[in-house]
């Protein structure tokens, strides 16, 4: 078993910086993390919250960090896709990911904060079939020319993107959830899955061996790479670690609230 470590970003401020000092505090580690090794920069989306998240666009700052780093995966952590337009979505990840020569990753996710979806006008009751139908499209506009489409919440007449993904490749696509429905329909679709935040070894375990079991059932493969992630703080003494740790982890939680 090989793990590998990436950077996660919720950039929560929790009022200690200013936007901008955030963002090139990120920066910074983004880079010396490629030094180090670390294998991808995982930004998250969110809107309208002071403290809690201020990255309305990860496609922003992922391109940003493409042009700084050479091998690190751009994989956002997620896209909450249900309040995307998929045509600009798959255009612009197209457009990260012809800068990074084949970093992307296309991770979405279902969006959890209600005043996020009624700010941007959207019912956050239809999370779960958006996710599902912008998806599939977003696929179909990087594998095929002409694509039209005329479905319950999109639409597309005759798309053609260009570009599409760097070299015309199929990018890996993960979906973050814990709810059965959403990991079968992303194992029978050959995508892979990120267990939700706040998870425990036992749900770890239940959510991996119910995607491998309707992944198989479908005929597709397995995950070989099985993501999940959690908070991490670090300080070379340890008694600091855990006073300043527990400290700010619990802020961070707090903001969920």
């Amino acid at each position: 078993m090989q793990f590998k470590t990436g950077l996660f970003y919720l950039f929560d401020t929790l009022g200690e910086a200013t936007p901008a000092e955030f963002y090139a505090q990120a920066a910074e580690e983004v880079r010396y993390g490629e030094e180090l090794g670390f294998h991808a920069v995982c930004p998250a989306e969110h809107h309208f919250s002071e403290h809690y998240g201020i990255m309305p666009r990860v496609e922003h700052f992922l391109s940003f960090m493409a042009g700084q780093t050479e091998k690190m995966l751009l994989w956002p952590m997620v896209i909450v896709v249900p309040l995307a337009d998929p045509v600009r979505m798959a255009e612009d990840l197209a457009l990260i990911d012809q800068f990074s020569h084949g970093r992307v990753v296309f991770s979405v996710g279902s969006g959890y904060r209600k005043y996020e979806f009624d700010k941007l006008g959207r019912d956050i009751s239809e999370n779960a079939p958006r996710v599902r139908e912008i998806t599939d499209l977003v696929m179909r506009m990087w594998e095929e020319d002409d694509v039209s489409h005329d479905g319950q919440f999109y639409k597309a007449n005759g798309v053609t993107l260009q570009p599409k993904m760097f070299n015309n490749r199929t990018p890996t696509v993960y979906l973050t959830t814990t709810r059965v429905d959403q990991i079968q329909w992303a194992a029978e679709r050959g995508y892979g899955i990120v267990p939700a935040a706040g998870f425990n070894p036992g749900t770890l375990q239940h959510d991996y061996a119910l995607h491998t079991k309707h992944a198989l059932a479908a005929g597709q493969a397995p995950m070989t790479t099985r993501p999940f992630f959690k908070w991490i703080y670090v300080d070379e003494n340890h008694d600091k670690a855990i006073e300043e740790g527990s400290r700010l982890v619990m802020r961070t939680l707090l903001a969920f609230a």
